[in-house]
Formats: C-alpha cells, sequence, structure tokens
C-alpha cells in the first residue's frame, strides 16, 4: 500500500515509492529505493524535501499515514471547495448574450498570440501576464455559455 509521509518520519527499512518532487530536483538516479541508512534521509532532508511516498508491501509501515487515495480524496475535495463558489457566480446566460463578448476576447486572443509570436521572433521577453489575462476571460466565458466561445 501507498502511504505518504513526512521526511521526519522515514526511518531505514522503508521503501521510498515517490519522492514527490520534480526529478530535477533531487540528485537521485531514481523516484523509488530502499532506505538503507540515515545518510540517505538527511541527504532528502538537506534536498527540502519535506514528503515523500512510501510503498508498505516492499518496506516497514508508518500506522497512521494517510493512503495515497486519501491524500487524494483530500486534495480533490479542497478543489471543489475552492472552485464551487466560482462555479455559482458565474451564472450562465444565453448563447445570443455572451456571443458578443466571447468574439472580442477571441479578437484579443489572436491578437496576443501575435503578440507574442513577435516579440520570440524579435528575442523580446514574452509579455505572460497579458496572455494569463486573456485565458483567464477566455475561462470566464466558457463558464457564462461553453458554445459562445
Amino acid at each position: 500500500m501507498i502511504k505518504k509521509i513526512t521526511v521526519d518520519q522515514l526511518k531505514p527499512g522503508m521503501f521510498i515509492q515517490d519522492i514527490n518532487c520534480g526529478w530535477l530536483d533531487h540528485p537521485f538516479l531514481s523516484n523509488s529505493m530502499k532506505v538503507g541508512d540515515e545518510q540517505l534521509i538527511n541527504k532528502i532532508r538537506d534536498y527540502g524535501i519535506r514528503e515523500i511516498y512510501i510503498d508498505t508491501d516492499n518496506g516497514y509501515d508508518v500506522g497512521d499515514a494517510p493512503t495515497e487515495d486519501e491524500v487524494k480524496q483530500g486534495i480533490q475535495t479542497e478543489i471543489d471547495r475552492i472552485i464551487e463558489p466560482e462555479k455559482i457566480s458565474r451564472a450562465a446566460v444565453p448563447i445570443h448574450e455572451e456571443i458578443l463578448r466571447a468574439r472580442e476576447i477571441k479578437n484579443r486572443a489572436k491578437e496576443t498570440v501575435k503578440d507574442i509570436m513577435e516579440d520570440m521572433r524579435f528575442g523580446k521577453q514574452i509579455k505572460t501576464e497579458k496572455a494569463a489575462q486573456v485565458v483567464d476571460e477566455m475561462i470566464d466565458s466558457i463558464f457564462r455559455n461553453q458554445d459562445a466561445l
């Protein structure tokens, strides 16, 4: 069974299933390994890794640690809690009302992409804020009426 634990709970004899960070953010050849000694635990801690996933079928267990499924369920619950108020606040509107806004958003998106491509061609710094703003407007439009955009 896969469980999530803190590095402070990690002990020799446990099997790390996933280091829980990007592949380039640690010096290990693999994300999974058997913990042989405290030296490995200290190295993991030194790289700023705070939580990992262990496989209790291949090594020692921590009894009160949440399972991978429980962690995923908790994350999904939190996402749902955050998104639900936004869904309510973005009430659907008829297509004939939203289509005018959607056309304007589409035109701004095309201009933004054109500007980004031009900046790239001339080696300028890309203005991601402008793209992010247009993407947010597109998402809002889709929530208001998914067929308009």
